[in-house]
């Protein structure tokens, strides 16, 4: 994180880069959405949430096979990360994506990684 900072700082203060530039540049529709899933993970966290959630995948043991509590704890995974990885969010904007194109490409792909 330093050194890409570090030459971003070079860049300017040689004349390289204006600030307006490299102001202009960040595509804040996907910075400020990956701010707030700090706050959020914090908050799932300190608030027992995201150990309840791991509580029912758990639970779900005494109900379902082996097989099935894998198959619980990936459907909930598959549910926050394409959504909101990082990756997916770089691309959103630049890329003109809608959410639905998530679902539409997403879907196949998760239905084929189970087989």
């Amino acid at each position: 994180m330093t050194a890409p900072l570090a030459g971003v700082v070079v860049m300017i203060v040689t004349g390289v880069l204006r600030p307006q530039e490299l102001y202009d540049s960040v595509d804040w529709r996907v910075i400020f959405p990956l701010a707030g899933v700090i706050p959020l993970g914090v908050a799932l966290e300190q608030s027992g949430a995201a150990e309840l959630v791991g509580e029912l995948v758990a639970a779900s043991a005494a109900v379902l096979p082996i097989v099935g509590v894998l198959w619980v704890f990936y459907v909930a995974t598959a549910l926050v990360a394409p959504i909101g990885y990082q990756t997916n969010r770089f691309v959103y904007g630049p890329g003109g994506y809608r959410f639905s194109d998530y679902l539409r490409v997403g879907a196949p792909l998760l239905a084929s990684s189970r087989s």
